[in-house]
């Protein structure tokens, strides 16, 4: 039995075929998938924000960019924790032992370092080799980058285990 059928993803379509692949992935992306795009969506315009304001204040104190980028990535990476938890992909913390919590922590932070990384390797392919201009290489980065990140901390870095996986337990979360 193939993974699809065992999940009961293989119902008969209206006109009496079965779905195909692809149609099944968009069925995935229902209201509540919707709902937690848009969250992180809102909350990441929110870190930009936060980030910028960082970076113009301390650039304004005669901080040094780099020091003031890093500060300021900072500021924002610890906002997107905080409310992508809450709001997103709804975490209460009190119910999250430490251990759990401080490996999503570290979970958090290394997707994160993942996704500036990847996010500068795609700049430069973009700018260096297909010599596009730096704002529409940025906007169409950080488009990808954001739908990366979004799938990567809802499967990874938020994933709240299966029952089995945590000896089981009930999910608290």
């Amino acid at each position: 039995m193939r993974g699809t059928e065992k999940a009961g993803l293989t119902a008969k379509a209206s006109n009496g075929r079965t779905p195909n692949r692809k149609n099944i992935m968009f069925k995935r992306l229902d209201a509540a998938t919707v709902k937690q795009i848009m969250s992180f969506g809102v909350i990441g315009v929110l870190n930009t924000l936060i980030d910028m304001a960082v970076f113009a204040l301390l650039v304004f104190l005669n901080v040094h960019y780099a020091a003031a980028q890093l500060a300021a990535y900072g500021a924002g990476m610890t906002n997107s924790y905080f409310m992508n938890r809450a709001f997103t992909f709804r975490t209460d913390p009190s119910l999250v032992n430490r251990t759990e919590e401080r490996r999503r922590k570290l979970r958090f932070a290394a997707w994160n370092v993942a996704m500036l990384t990847l996010s500068i390797l795609m700049l430069a392919v973009a700018t260096d080799w297909l010599m596009w201009r730096e704002l529409p290489a940025k906007a169409v980065v950080t488009a990808l980058i954001v739908a990366v990140n979004f799938y990567g901390s809802k499967k990874w870095v938020f994933a709240v285990k299966p029952a089995i996986e945590r000896g089981g337990q009930r999910s608290r979360s």
